[in-house]
């Protein structure tokens, strides 16, 4: 396939595997319509929990991959709590433009992105980094059970992998 752009590989990491807690950290929650501060993930979900680590707002693979999320139904069948750079002026616009009913968490100074193993050096940018795209599916307890980390640029995940493991999750499996 002859792609308008280079797909280069992305250094290695080590985010959390499956099984484990998906480390917890505070930070600025936006919806289309309001901020707060809340934790991601967030500790009063009652069901599976989608958390989506991507690219700041404005960036193609971050409207690609919440439009892959609702055309798979995971949107509406799981709490989608993104995670990125991005300000949550732009969050809230983004979110309100395509009528996504998720929660994105505003992380500027990269603290879930480097508990996680997940921030991702900019090349030719010194000390400047992004969040490297990825997803997990966990329990309402931060149990991840299902995990994808990209390791090219651009990538993305097998959306009804996603939409299995939050069925899963659902189902107590």
């Amino acid at each position: 396939m002859d792609l308008p752009f280079d797909v280069t590989p992305l250094p290695a990491c080590s985010p959390p595997s499956v099984d484990d807690q998906l480390p917890m950290a505070e930070t600025t929650l936006v919806t289309a319509e309001t901020w707060r501060a809340g934790e991601v993930p967030p500790a009063d979900a009652a069901g599976p929990i989608t958390v989506v680590f991507h690219p700041m707002i404005g960036a193609f693979p971050t409207t690609y991959l919440y439009a892959g999320l609702a055309e798979a139904g995971v949107l509406e069948t799981s709490r989608v709590v993104g995670v990125t750079v991005s300000d949550p002026y732009a969050i809230a616009g983004f979110l309100r433009e395509h009528g996504h009913p998720a929660t994105i968490a505003s992380d500027p100074q990269r603290a879930l992105a480097t508990a996680t193993d997940l921030s991702l050096p900019l090349d030719g940018l010194p000390g400047l980094t992004a969040h490297r795209p990825a997803v997990f599916v966990t329990t309402p307890d931060g149990t991840i059970r299902y995990r994808w980390v990209a390791d090219e640029w651009p990538q993305f995940p097998a959306y009804p992998e996603i939409a299995e493991a939050v069925s899963g999750v659902r189902g107590g499996r």
